[in-house]
């Protein structure tokens, strides 16, 4: 995150969307199968496949070195107070170190960050590893590490309760899913999730508000503005 200052408010950003989705929750029955370690793992690898960032191989980070995350993101979102005003369009860019172009940027990267798991990621075929270099971004598969549908059938039979439907290789442990908790049923909501974050930008709105959002007063042509 030193290399993209930046990549750490979409990083505050897709937890928090995370949470609010209940996306966030690994191991609970209605949870959605990934930890926030996990969604940081996401993060950097579409970092990586975007070349937003160069490889830096986990065993080598000086983990004192690193500046700790900021304790809030500077945005607003709807829910929060006075998160309306700011989602119709007051002053985003302050929020970001008073830096237009900075909020921009952090605003196209949560759209493309979603669109990447959404249309590109094969779920069938990729693993998001960050264990293998720079030169094997995008080229780790389901079937070089064995995690396959016949495998996760041959666990059941060892007693092993795990998933190899979303593949996200742990940098630090040998044979590690990170998304082992995730079933075909959560895989299906995460996806849905993704669906309407494109809408949001990652920003969680409820039902009721985005249906005000949509509906238009009488009277109003097309491309009035609400």
């Amino acid at each position: 995150m030193d290399q993209q200052p930046d990549l750490r408010y979409l990083c505050l950003a897709v937890k928090r969307w995370s949470k609010l989705t209940g996306l966030n929750t690994a191991t609970s029955p209605d949870g959605g199968g990934l930890t926030s370690y996990g969604f940081h793992l996401l993060l950097v690898y579409y970092a990586l496949r975007r070349r937003l960032v160069a490889y830096v191989a986990p065993e080598s980070i000086q983990w004192g070195d690193i500046a700790p995350v900021p304790a809030a993101l500077p945005l607003r979102f709807p829910g929060d107070a006075d998160g309306a005003d700011a989602w119709r369009g007051r002053s985003l860019g302050e929020r970001i170190a008073q830096d237009d172009a900075s909020a921009a940027r952090v605003g196209e990267w949560a759209l493309d960050f979603v669109r990447f798991y959404l249309h590109e990621f094969d779920y069938e075929r990729d693993v998001a590893s960050l264990s293998r270099g720079a030169a094997a971004a995008g080229l780790v598969t389901t079937e070089a590490l064995q995690w396959t549908r016949q495998e996760e059938y041959a666990a059941r039979g060892r007693g092993e309760y795990l998933f190899y439907r979303f593949c996200i290789e742990d940098p630090y442990e040998i044979n590690l899913n990170v998304g082992r908790h995730m079933s075909s049923v959560k895989l299906m909501i995460f996806k849905k999730h993704l669906e309407k974050a494109l809408e949001t930008g990652l920003a969680f709105i409820p039902a009721d508000e985005k249906a005000k959002q949509r509906v238009k007063p009488k009277g109003r042509s097309s491309s009035a503005p609400l």
